[in-house]
């Protein structure tokens, strides 16, 4: 017996139940994600044909209302092209270069995000 009081069987079969759930839950959230694109994609286009305006707020052009819950259209993140800006070009190889340096001199901390698991 383990510490957790299941043999060697019962661990491997909790862990393999645990791997299972995991995959089932990355390819749930998947499926969501790609549904709640499609979803998303059909109201931008509603609300550029007007189809939203009975839901619109009046305090602020994106923002709706529908069965007591507040739905805020936001745009896209904005990003800039800085490839016909050399000075930017040039600035940001001397920031890598110097990014570079302190890490491999050790000046540099090492910050790690959430571990996790990919599933393929």
């Amino acid at each position: 017996m383990t510490q957790s009081g299941l043999d060697e069987f019962e661990q491997k079969a909790r862990v393999k139940l645990l791997l299972t759930q995991l995959a089932n839950l990355k390819d749930e959230v998947k499926n969501t994600q790609t549904m709640i694109g499609h979803v998303q994609q059909e109201l931008e286009e509603r609300i550029k044909s007007g189809d939203l305006e009975d839901f619109r707020d009046s305090s602020s052009e994106n923002l709706f209302r529908y069965d007591g819950k507040s739905y805020t259209f936001c745009s896209g993140k904005q990003t800039f092209d800085f490839s016909e800006c050399p000075e930017v070009d040039y600035a940001s190889k001397i920031l890598a270069s110097a990014k570079e340096i302190a890490i491999a001199a050790g000046i540099a901390s090492k910050k790690y995000g959430k571990s996790f698991f990919k599933v393929f």
